[in-house]
């Protein structure tokens, strides 16, 4: 067999990064907060035919990330995907991936990414949290609920899970087990200007227009940006009869969002 002679890996990186295709510097910035440099420097380390396999694997993690960060998901896919294959047992190399199968829209590859989390880990209150997401977004609400439920079991403190299952009952139109749920929320997460905001819908599905008002009043003081919390307190002013601060909001809402039909109505004085 013929001898192959020794070769320098990834030479045309060493030009470009002096001094860094071996050793720590390498690792370093393979776990870079720039994408760009995170993904140049991980390709040098996964190029290097020395590296060894514990390295590999944290190089295609860390450039899975930045590809996210990029939203490029099929590169992170296949990333995580060598990743797990070298680690099967990896909860944060399936947690990561279930996310990029999520966020790319491919909810049913997502969800048996999430089944494999739990039955390594069915201890996790976040991991059912995770999986009651991927079930609100299939539509499966009996699902979604259940997942939610034991997540709150895992762990009583956990304001999100509250939160989403008060969305999946008020998709169900179970109003009022919906707004326990989210007034729980609130109180866990007086900050969190999302829980504000589904309980204003709540509220306002429920034609409580002035304590929806007040939810979006208090969704615009944390999030002043957050167009729809005009657009939705503007229909709730509407329904307390303030026509004038109705068509306000409204405006406002277009400024942030010159896209928003609904408030373009609203100015234009439908109903």
């Amino acid at each position: 067999m013929k001898r192959v002679g020794f070769v320098f890996p990834s030479l045309a990186m060493s030009f470009l990064l002096p001094g860094i295709v071996h050793g720590a510097s390498l690792t370093e910035r393979c776990k870079s907060d720039s994408p760009g440099e995170s993904i140049f420097a991980c390709t040098a380390l996964l190029e290097d035919p020395f590296a060894g396999s514990g390295k590999r694997v944290d190089a295609h993690h860390h450039r899975a990330h930045a590809y996210m960060a990029q939203y490029a998901y099929d590169l992170a896919i296949a990333d995580l995907t060598e990743m797990i294959r070298h680690s099967p047992s990896a909860l944060h190399g399936l947690q990561d991936r279930l996310a990029a199968y999520e966020k790319s829209g491919r909810l049913e590859l997502a969800l048996a990414d999430a089944n494999r989390v739990i039955t390594l880990d069915p201890g996790g209150a976040t991991h059912r949290y995770d999986r009651g997401n991927i079930f609100i977004k299939l539509g499966k609400l009996k699902e979604a609920v259940s997942d939610y439920a034991e997540a709150i079991r895992l762990d009583p403190t956990l304001g999100l899970a509250y939160m989403n299952r008060a969305i999946a009952y008020s998709r169900q139109r179970q109003l009022q087990v919906a707004l326990a749920d989210a007034n729980t929320a609130v109180q866990l997460m007086p900050e969190e200007s999302d829980a504000y905001y589904n309980r204003g819908i709540i509220f306002a599905l429920s034609k409580r227009h002035d304590l929806a008002a007040q939810d979006f009043s208090e969704v615009i003081r944390l999030k002043p940006s957050e167009s729809n919390a005009y657009t939705y307190r503007a229909f709730a002013l509407l329904g307390l009869g303030q026509r004038e601060a109705a068509r306000s909001d409204a405006r406002k809402a277009l400024e942030l969002n010159p896209a928003d039909q609904q408030a373009r109505r609203l100015v234009n004085g439908a109903q």
